[in-house]
């Protein structure tokens, strides 16, 4: 790595080096000037502590600390350890805690660690996994370059980085010293040995016949073989994975004894394999044993009792009688984003692919939230709200005082809670024909559990569900029938989901930060999950809904009636109809709507006023594009929650 210098001692091995890091080498202190600026390039690694007085520009990868007055990480730099400095600005990559007096995280930047400072800035692109915490006691940053080392002084060598940004070494005895040749001589004399040895033993080996060795090892083999042979087991041992169950007291019959029982009506010959994966390797070709025969015999020579398992059934027994499922039936469901999936072409979707998108319209989304204000998709969409809002006659609410939490209680005056919806919907085709699919048997807790494992449910009674008093409940009482008491087959659900990934530290965060009512780390909500009877199916307007004429066999709904916090209220919806050319499949068009609060997402200036909060602006996490967005479920954002659930009912359906 280094150009070697002159020898000056041959005591060269006294002085032996540690594995090589930085802090490993050197004189008590070495000073750099302090307006000098040092370097380490895009093409160095640098293991171990680095400590600089000045400023030190790092393009380069360091695995360890960095102390440093002034030190600025370029954008390609990687920097994996702690950092003390007085002025600090970031561009490349930091994983490690930060102490500086003033940081500057570029818009470059990805840092993960906790940041101990008086001042932060935080340009608006940069990416910060940790906590912002200020001090005003922070460690002092370094005056020299200094390393520890317990060598003599003449065994020591000095390390600098010089104006240029080159990196120096001096030798405590002058010049850079390099080892002596005693280190040569051991090595050639090493590898004569080895040869000699080596050509003793190719003569040795010659004088050894070879044949000798393959007789030894044959009669060796021949020994082993006649000493562990296995004793002869019973029938019922012969293949222990498809035994029969245990039935009536009935002898077991000894290959032995079936052979003898047959020689009247088959000629002398050995019996035949009644478990062919376990037979003797090179058997004579012998007739199978019909099963009728085995009965005969079974039954001569026992009492009166039904034979268990004949040789056939061992040999090959019976699956059960079920459909079986093509490749393309039982492969794995793939997404399709489209602009409009109810526009897609029945007639050319696979069987394995999905039709998705979370846009109803070209521009009536918000570009930055692909969330559209309640009261406009109502008018627009008309159609959708009648099916997929709670019920459907759901206004935005009406919050008063009684209903308000929290230390506005008292002075909260009456208002609409103002609401945004996520809608999204998908188009798949199932390899069953309608009257094939009973939908009933997914009104279970099973389903649900394997539609998303990382929400947890419980069943609870129509008498649990009560009337709502709270802010979270208001409006979403149905006015028609009380939650749960729905026609059969349906259940009611309570469910808990607790936020996953790094999203539970951001909550901690806000709470510390900011005042009010402070948030939780999980989602409770309840919901029931029904199937439409047939008959009280509006034909006409679920048509419309899907955008296909065909009849509507079916429906399968979920509806969630209250949410703790963030949402107010959410639906799946999945409508099956017959397919127009195909009688033996069937179509699915799935929705999920969700209506998510306004007041949650007015909070965005207040978070991006807080450096640390910028990452956790609830439309960029709703929407999955915050780096705290992790998993598959609610916590990866919506639009990929919506794809993976609608993904998880498709496979269910096709293959249950």
């Amino acid at each position: 790595m280094f150009k070697k210098g002159k020898a000056v001692s041959e005591d060269w091995s006294a002085a032996r080096m540690e594995p090589l890091q930085w802090s490993a080498i050197a004189q008590p202190a070495a000073t750099l000037p302090s307006e000098a600026m040092s370097s380490i390039s895009s093409e160095m690694t640098v293991v171990g502590k680095i400590v600089c007085k000045g400023i030190i520009k790092i393009y380069g990868v360091v695995e360890g600390e960095l102390s440093a007055s002034n030190a600025m990480i370029a954008d390609s730099a990687r920097i994996d350890g702690d950092i003390v400095a007085e002025e600090l600005t970031i561009g490349g990559r930091v994983k490690g805690n930060i102490y500086a007096v003033r940081v500057k995280l570029r818009d470059t930047a990805v840092v993960e660690g906790d940041i101990y400072h008086r001042l932060l800035s935080i340009d608006e692109n940069a990416r910060f996994e940790g906590a912002s915490r200020p001090e005003d006691n922070l460690p002092e940053p370094p005056s020299s370059i200094e390393f520890s080392s317990d060598l003599p002084p003449e065994g020591r060598t000095v390390f600098a980085i010089d104006e240029k940004g080159e990196l120096k070494r001096e030798s405590g005895g002058g010049e850079l010293s390099h080892p002596p040749r005693g280190g040569t001589r051991v090595f050639l004399a090493s590898c004569i040995a080895a040869i000699a040895i080596s050509v003793l033993g190719y003569f040795a080996l010659r004088a050894i016949h070879s044949g000798w060795i393959w007789r030894s090892a044959e009669s060796h083999y021949v020994r082993l073989t006649t000493r562990e042979a296995p004793r002869e087991a019973p029938d019922t041992q012969l293949a222990p994975e498809i035994a029969a169950p245990k039935a009536a007291a009935i002898p077991a019959l000894e290959p032995e004894q079936v052979q003898t029982a047959l020689r009247p009506s088959m000629p002398e010959a050995p019996v035949t394999q009644l478990a062919p994966e376990i037979a003797p390797p090179k058997a004579l070709a012998t007739p199978s044993l019909d099963p009728e025969q085995v009965k005969t015999v079974l039954r001569s020579t026992t009492p009166e009792a039904p034979v268990t398992q004949t040789a056939s059934e061992i040999a090959a027994p019976k699956a059960p009688t079920t459909p079986s499922l093509d490749s393309e039936q039982v492969s794995d469901f793939r997404i399709d984003d489209v602009s409009s999936a109810r526009q897609a072409d029945v007639t050319r979707l696979t069987s394995n692919a999905i039709e998705f998108s979370d846009h109803t319209t070209g521009g009536g989304f918000d570009s930055e939230t692909s969330l559209m204000p309640f009261a406009a998709w109502a008018s627009s969409h008309p159609t959708e709200k009648k099916f997929l809002a709670l019920f459907p006659g759901y206004v935005e609410p009406v919050i008063g005082s009684d209903a308000a939490d929290g230390p506005d209680k008292a002075t909260e005056k009456p208002h609409t809670e103002k609401l945004y919806m996520y809608v999204a919907q998908a188009r798949f085709v199932l390899a069953k024909s309608p009257a094939a699919i009973e939908l009933s048997r997914y009104v279970t807790l099973p389903f649900l559990e394997k539609i998303d494992p990382a929400i947890k449910h419980t069943l609870i009674s129509p008498s649990d569900v009560t009337g709502f008093k709270d802010k979270a409940g208001t409006g979403n009482d149905n006015p028609d029938r009380k939650w749960c008491t729905g026609p059969a087959p349906s259940i009611c659900i309570q469910s808990t989901y607790k936020l996953e990934g790094k999203i539970p530290m951001g909550i901690m965060l806000v709470n510390q930060l900011r005042d009010g009512k402070k948030l939780v780390d999980h989602i409770d909500f309840r919901s029931e999950l029904a199937v439409l009877a047939p008959s009280g199916l509006d034909q006409v307007g679920l048509q419309e809904l899907t955008g296909l004429d065909t009849p509507v066999t079916d429906a399968l709904e979920q509806n969630i009636f209250y949410v703790n916090q963030i949402m107010k209220f959410g639906k799946f919806f999945a409508v099956l109809q017959a397919h127009p050319s195909d009688a033996g499949k069937t179509v699915v068009t799935a929705f999920v709507a969700l209506a998510i609060k306004a007041s949650v997402l007015d909070q965005k200036r207040s978070f991006e006023n807080v450096p640390v909060l910028r990452n956790l602006v609830p439309a960029q996490v709703l929407m999955g594009r915050s780096s705290f967005n992790f998993g598959s479920s609610i916590s990866a954002g919506l639009p990929k929650y919506a794809r993976n659930e609608i993904k998880a009912v498709a496979t269910l359906m096709q293959t249950q």
